[in-house]
């Protein structure tokens, strides 16, 4: 064929280049011309289109979030508005895929939290046990803002992070799509599904002082089964030492995935597991009345005598649920699920430090133990339509829960020493069992909301959504007396959640949007240390404006975000009711990056400032009037850095640098903790011996041993006096690791 043909002018410079050489040498050596000639006829001609619209379409493959793959996940299944592109929704979400998770050796929630700038944990009885806190606005503790699969689960009971494939996080108020939720966003747990081919993965672990862990991982299709049934099973159990002498933690995970394809558009998922958190001997929370009592340098976490070794906080959770998703035609779907909850807490001589501002504390214990069970649901109808040149993604659903919790009736405190040096904690060998009461029904909670949301598309650039929810609320509480007899119960009817969001796309791979929304938040009294104990109260409505943008570009994955919330606040007033005092106003602004920089080097970072103000405080609280809100950095920020050695095949260094700045240690600002800086190195290497696949982590979290208060639990709109709790963050911890995978 000429040179000069079409085909060829159509080849790419370099084999235009190649084709001229092969012609040189041809004239340079002509005997060899009838055998290089031969073999060319059969060489099939290059289709450069085909090539180029392969390249396209691996290129529009959705990332799930792999190492390989920077991390990086562009689609997420956002409730009721289903599986969705996180550039076509105005909203900032957050997501830490299962790659992440494993790298990172990430064993406890509190650890996820480093990865998003805007998200934190609360700690109540222990650090583990409180509720995420997202732009710095706490969740509901009880059910309204976290979820496993889309379905309501209890906020404050440990979540085992390795029955997860990904988390994902949505910021600012999401009742338009949820009903009655608090204002900081939704925290959504997705369940390790099946694989299409068999897996196995089993992993040994070792966290310095003497921890152990083994875990195993596997699944596949059921033989014989022609693919209509896939299983996934997982089990952890991890025990040993923590880092205190004489402390202790245990974790127990068993989870088991079922999914049943009963055709290729009808799929059943199933799914049951456990969770069993033990720890004794950490330290517990410093309380310590705010505006008289100023929070002291963050202590020795690993002292004994903050902690006492027969001092436990236990919980365990048992979920079970089924959904079922059918797929109409490639525009319409249906999904349908209910989820049931119940999460046990004991807290055998709950262990309390009371700072009394001399450099003493008063040292305190009691047991207590709760119970909650919750049953939720979803259903959701998604669909396309078009109405002439207009594009609508439609939703309509519906999804609640039922929460019952049980508390004990009455618990003694005993006293182990009233005035011990801070810096010198003593250890108590010898303690008076402390157990007391009978577990009764304290509260109850029952919510369901319709959900109807359009997308309306008027061109590849511009859209538009309009989404509302109508709630229904029945809040009950109960005395702890017998015969414990109803003593409060609110009702709300036709409470509406709405949210308005303008997107416009510049090109396709950058979108921009602003959005209004606005959610309502039950609100019931604590049921001790107030005068109207579990009172169910009027609801509170909270709203946000927003404004941001996002990139997907080659690599990398970029967000930012301003925004505005103000919160309506209750808290406990000078003549001891539980009442609205106030609102808190959060203005902030976040950014984030994830992807690829250069074919070796991973980043995963982001950066959060916020401004939280208690505004318009009444009663009491007056003189909190313009305040920072408890607990909530101005800045905080984190970047995880991957580093693929190419000299060292097989082996990536692993940096995390994470910052929280300085943040008010009670609502009368009168103390502040002091900002903290973290720094983690490892390592991590991947061979290969025979089929399998052999990986070698290790880490030193907090390698410089910085001391700091991890959380500060405060009544953040509380009267003058109000008694906040900090919590010690880890010290310098050793991780190592090896997994294999067949």
């Amino acid at each position: 064929m000429p040179l000069s043909s079409p085909r060829a002018a159509s080849f790419p410079a370099r084999s235009r280049r190649g084709a001229l050489l092969i012609a040189t040498a041809l004239l340079a050596c002509p005997h060899a011309a009838p055998a290089l000639a031969e073999d060319a006829q059969e060489v099939p001609p290059l289709d450069v289109n085909a090539a180029r619209a392969a390249e396209s379409a691996a290129a529009a493959r959705p990332l799930t979030g792999k190492a390989e793959e920077g991390y990086r996940q562009t689609r997420v299944n956002m409730g009721p508005l289903g599986d969705r592109k996180v550039l076509d929704l105005p909203f900032t979400v957050h997501t830490i895929p299962e790659a992440l998770i494993v790298n990172q050796d990430v064993q406890t929630f509190s650890e996820l939290t480093k990865y998003i700038p805007s998200l934190q944990q609360q700690g109540h009885p222990g650090l583990e046990f409180g509720p995420p806190v997202i732009r710095g606005l706490v969740a509901d503790d009880t059910s309204a803002n976290t979820r496993v699969d889309g379905m309501n689960v209890r906020g404050d009971t440990q979540l085992p992070i390795s029955l997860y494939q990904s988390f994902e996080v949505l910021t600012g108020p999401s009742g338009a799509l949820y009903g009655f939720s608090y204002p900081a966003g939704t925290l959504n747990g997705v369940l390790k599904r099946p694989t299409a081919a068999p897996q196995l993965n089993a992993t040994l672990g070792y966290v310095s002082a003497g921890q152990a862990e083994f875990g195993i991982d596997f699944g596949g299709p059921v033989p014989e089964t022609n693919g209509v049934l896939g299983y996934r099973l997982n089990l952890l159990h991890s025990a040993g030492p923590a880092y205190v002498d004489g402390s202790a933690l245990k974790r127990d995970a068993l989870g088991l995935g079922v999914d049943v394809n009963l055709t290729p558009d009808t799929k059943i998922e199933l799914n049951a597991n456990r969770y069993r958190y033990e720890q004794d001997g950490l330290p517990a929370g410093f309380a310590y009345k705010g505006g008289a009592v100023a929070l002291p340098a963050a202590l020795d976490p690993t002292k004994q005598g903050y902690g006492q070794r027969w001092s436990a906080l236990i919980a365990q959770t048992d979920i079970t649920d089924a959904k079922i998703i059918h797929h109409f035609n490639q525009d319409w779907s249906v999904e349908a699920g209910v989820l049931r909850q119940q999460a046990d807490r004991w807290f055998n001589n709950r262990l309390t430090n009371t700072l009394n501002g001399d450099g003493t504390y008063k040292a305190t214990y009691s047991s207590s133990a709760s119970l909650s069970t919750v049953v939720s649901n979803l259903l959701n109808v998604n669909g396309v339509v078009y109405t002439g040149p207009l594009k609508h993604e439609l939703v309509f659903g519906t999804n609640g829960f039922r929460l019952d919790a049980y508390s004990l009736a009455s618990s003694a405190t005993n006293t182990l020493g009233a005035k011990i040096p801070l810096y010198d904690p003593q250890v108590y060998s010898t303690f008076t069992p402390n157990w007391a009461g009978a577990k009764y029904l304290a509260s109850t909670i029952t919510q369901q909301s319709l959900v109807q949301n359009d997308t309306v598309h008027f061109n590849d650039q511009w859209s538009l959504m309009l989404g509302l929810s109508e709630s229904w609320l029945d809040t009950a509480s109960y005395g702890a007396a017998a015969p414990h007899t109803r003593q409060s119960e609110y009702v709300e009817n036709a409470a509406l959640s709405p949210v308005t969001a303008l997107m416009f796309k510049p090109r396709e791979d950058v979108s921009t949007y602003v959005s209004y929304s606005s959610s309502v938040q039950s609100n019931t009294a604590p049921s001790t240390g107030v005068a109207n104990p579990n009172a169910a109260l009027e609801p509170l409505r909270s709203w946000q404006v927003e404004g941001g943008a996002k990139a997907e570009l080659r690599n990398v994955d970029l967000t930012s975000a301003i925004f505005y919330v103000e919160r309506p606040y209750s808290a406990t007033d000078a003549d001891g009711y539980y009442k609205n005092l106030g609102n808190q106003d959060d203005l902030g602004a976040e950014f984030t990056a994830r992807g690829k920089v250069t074919d070796d080097l991973t980043l995963v970072g982001g950066v959060t400032w916020l401004d939280t103000k208690l505004t318009d405080m009444k009663g009491g609280n007056a003189l909190n009037n313009g305040h920072q809100v408890v607990g909530i950095p101005r800045w905080q920020g984190n970047v995880l850095a991957e580093y693929a050695i190419p000299e060292l095949r097989g082996l990536t260094g692993v940096l995390n640098l994470h910052y929280t700045g300085k943040r008010a240690a009670d609502a009368e600002n009168y103390s502040w903790a002091a900002g903290y800086f973290t720094t983690d190195l490892g390592a991590r290497y991947e061979t290969h011996v025979g089929a399998q696949t052999l990986t070698f982590r290790f880490m030193v979290e907090n390698l410089f041993d910085e001391k700091y208060w991890a959380s500060i639990n405060g009544d953040m709109s509380g009267v003058n006096g109000a008694t906040n709790t900090a919590y010690l963050g880890a010290p310098r911890t050793y991780k190592a690791s090896m997994s294999v995978n067949f």
